[in-house]
């Protein structure tokens, strides 16, 4: 728990940051565990890739209050299963909650790399930033779900952000005002790619894609679904498409 203006830094050069490192041959370990960043001032610093549930499953991270989470190598993977066992990496989250509060990574979003039912959740005035993100990102990756809600609620993918690069039946759903941006979207972008979906809802909610957006681009049955107020804007550079 780091709290009140507290810090920790992973200081080892290269080194990762894991909760939850569980065993290709056991599904029962490296489950339960917590880290809590919370308050201003607050710090978590991982100097490489930071992973929640390394085939680990039911593990949380929670950040409120102000506190702040920096990958400044690379990742951030809520996640991490196998693909030979479905088991692993399940019922993870992230939980950005507070005004002020952030996560930045230099690299790559992941929710659900093989691993399945994760959450990463991005409410009430939270900046989440990275490179790319990715929601179901592997075979046997699904039913994963991001939700990003409330008024000043933002994530900003500098790259491509992929509904289910190769997972079936993952979601992302924008609410309540919640600012989604891309420079790239795709839903459903392998042939294994199925019943991927993003919902976009309530006055105030934008998802912006700056150069293009792809809905099913080898997948089948996936969906943009937009609602009550919420908007989706494509290719404002020159340019850009909408492939369906």
């Amino acid at each position: 728990m780091v709290t009140n203006g507290g810090r920790a830094r992973d200081v080892i050069l290269g080194g990762n940051l894991t909760l939850g490192y569980g065993s290709l041959a056991d599904a029962a370990l490296g489950c339960g565990n917590s880290i809590q960043v919370g308050g201003a001032g607050s710090l978590l610093d991982v100097s490489s890739d930071l992973f929640v549930g390394y085939y680990g499953s039911s593990n949380r991270l929670m950040v409120n209050g102000g506190g702040l989470v920096i990958c400044g190598g690379s990742d951030l993977t809520v996640g991490n299963g196998s693909a030979a066992d479905a088991a692993l990496g399940r019922g993870n989250s992230v939980e950005l909650d507070g005004v002020g509060s952030s996560l930045r990574a230099n690299g790559r979003v992941t929710v659900g790399n093989y691993g399945s039912f994760n959450r990463l959740l991005v409410r009430t005035g939270v900046i989440l930033s990275n490179n790319q993100g990715y929601v179901g990102y592997r075979t046997n990756s699904a039913g994963n779900l991001v939700v990003l809600e409330g008024a000043g609620s933002v994530w900003s993918n500098m790259d491509e952000l992929v509904v289910g690069y190769s997972g079936y039946a993952n979601g992302l759903v924008v609410s309540n005002g919640g600012y989604l941006y891309s420079s790239s979207g795709i839903v459903g972008r392998d042939s294994v790619a199925s019943n991927n979906t993003v919902e976009v809802t309530g006055t105030g909610s934008v998802w912006l894609s700056d150069v293009a957006m792809t809905i099913g681009g080898s997948g089948r049955s996936n969906w943009v679904t937009v609602s009550d107020g919420g908007l989706v804007t494509v290719a404002k550079k020159p340019g850009g498409a909408l492939h369906i």
